[in-house]
């Protein structure tokens, strides 16, 4: 048949129990946070609630150098190193002059009068290890296969930052960014998961798609308010076979 003349060439090229490939990424997401009152009082819970009403997704980003085993073409394993640019924002607000704009950093004296609105996006870059679990499902639509994805990535924090957005009247924006002082934790896990599909592009490499959540399962500060980190969003790959 003519579907098993394309198919069988791309898989011969490959002899043996197990097949190494080599490989970049990179995932656009949506990024966000939880929020979690840890001492339980009435004035941490307003605040909870305030930046609830006030911030949300922001877009970030997942990208990486990796290399993967697989076994007998089906099941293998990945590991590699990652950056990964996640965090959250929040809303486009309207300013007055001494308005507090942030009920974390207070009033906001140093405006030149011009800006009407105003956002904050917070950002935490990390440089990880993932290793995950791969499953490549059997060869359908000659060239195309199901694959799915579950790991941990371990994450260290090298930048923490915070960029200040502000629209002037014509609409047009001005940007300032800031290291932030806050000491956040150094430290986080991140589990994920993803499901999506592989194209044999030739005997040499594959691309892949496959949608991804990540939640990060540790606390970024240890405050009265903490909160964790998680984003979502499609992870581009592109392998080469060794």
């Amino acid at each position: 048949m003519k579907g098993q003349e394309t198919a069988e060439p791309i898989l011969k090229v490959q002899s043996g129990n197990w097949w190494t490939y080599v490989g970049a990424y990179l995932t656009p997401e949506l990024a966000f946070r939880t929020l979690k009152n840890n001492d339980g009082g009435q004035i941490s819970e307003d605040v909870i609630e305030s930046r609830n009403d006030r911030e949300t997704m922001k877009f970030g980003y997942t990208s990486g150098l990796t290399i993967e085993c697989i076994f007998r073409k089906n099941f293998g394993f990945e590991t590699g190193i990652s950056y990964s640019n996640h965090g959250y924002q929040t809303k486009k607000e309207e300013l007055v002059f001494g308005d507090i704009i942030d009920p974390r950093r207070g009033f906001n004296y140093t405006l030149d009068g011009t800006a009407s609105h105003a956002k904050f996006i917070d950002h935490f870059e990390y440089i990880g290890i993932p290793i995950a679990f791969k499953y490549l499902g059997g060869n359908w639509l000659e060239t195309w296969r199901f694959s799915a994805s579950v790991g941990c990535t371990t994450n260290y924090l090298i930048r923490a930052s915070s960029t200040l957005v502000l629209y002037y009247e014509d609409d047009s924006p001005g940007r300032s960014n800031q290291t932030s002082e806050t000491e956040f934790e150094k430290f986080n896990l991140t589990p994920f998961i993803g499901a999506g599909i592989d194209y044999q592009l030739n005997p040499k490499m594959r691309l892949s798609a496959m949608p991804t959540l990540r939640y990060g399962v540790l606390d970024i500060i240890d405050t009265p308010i903490t909160g964790k980190l998680y984003s979502g969003g499609i992870q581009f790959r592109w392998y080469m076979n060794l």
